[in-house]
């Protein structure tokens, strides 16, 4: 049994937003055992910082962020993006998600997704990716070096307009928000299938404009080890820093 899709939830009714841990809990409902529990929160407006997210738990239990956990943008339409993921030890049953939001966000306000998948074993992250910053049908290649079956989970804020965005071809669009009377856009995607290629694309299509973006490459543990750190001085991402998306 691979990684199969079970359930995705939001903080409430479509487009619903929160600025606050109050806003940020709902009860998320698998339909089955899930294996692998990811949340990714998009944020718009004000000064957004990786800090206006604390802290992410499922039925109490810590998810944690992949090496690739945070993208911005920060110039004339501002948003940002993070993601966290939880494979082991998951809790069973309905739960209760829990997004720590800092006292004083740099950010506006913010809206996020719980995807559950099942599995035959624990999962975990073996690639992440950001795009950054003005860009045009934003992509990024996750590495699956050992050509593992795996799914991809992306989050994305945008600069362009609602239905002016779309995610790639191989992707299934869970919720687009529209923000800003209209004028910017949040967007979730799951990869419709399971994939083995190397590299699994992650992508969205648009003309340029302010963008953040960033994907999670999520399999069984079994035959490969877990994602490598792959950071150059600085702490910037190596798979960043190479397509210049930083």
């Amino acid at each position: 049994m691979a990684v199969a899709f079970d359930a995705d939830s939001a903080n409430g009714s479509p487009g619903v937003e929160f600025t606050t841990t109050a806003g940020g809990t709902w009860t998320h409902a698998p339909a089955g055992t899930a294996r692998s529990v990811s949340v990714r929160i998009c944020g718009r407006g004000g000064t957004p910082a990786e800090a206006d997210i604390t802290g992410v738990t499922y039925g109490g239990v810590a998810l944690s962020k992949p090496a690739v956990g945070f993208a911005q943008d920060t110039v004339t339409e501002i948003g940002a993006v993070w993601q966290y993921h939880l494979g082991a030890s998951i809790p069973t049953g309905s739960q209760t998600v829990v997004i720590t939001v800092a006292g004083s966000p740099g950010s506006t306000a913010f809206r996020a997704h719980a995807t559950t998948h099942t599995a035959s074993a624990d999962t975990q992250v073996i690639d992440s990716d950001l795009v950054q910053e003005n860009a045009a049908n934003p992509s990024v290649n996750l590495d699956n070096a050992s050509s593992l079956e795996c799914t991809a989970l992306i989050a994305l804020f945008s600069g362009a307009s609602p239905g002016s965005v779309a995610p790639g071809a191989s992707y299934t669009e869970e919720e687009e928000v529209s923000l800003g009377g209209g004028i910017r856009t949040w967007s979730w995607a799951r990869l419709t299938s399971n994939s083995t290629s190397n590299p699994v694309q992650a992508n969205y299509v648009y003309a340029i404009d302010d963008t953040a973006m960033i994907a999670m490459l999520i399999t069984e543990v079994g035959g490969a080890g877990g994602q490598p750190a792959r950071k150059r001085a600085g702490g910037v991402p190596f798979m960043a820093q190479q397509r210049g998306v930083w």
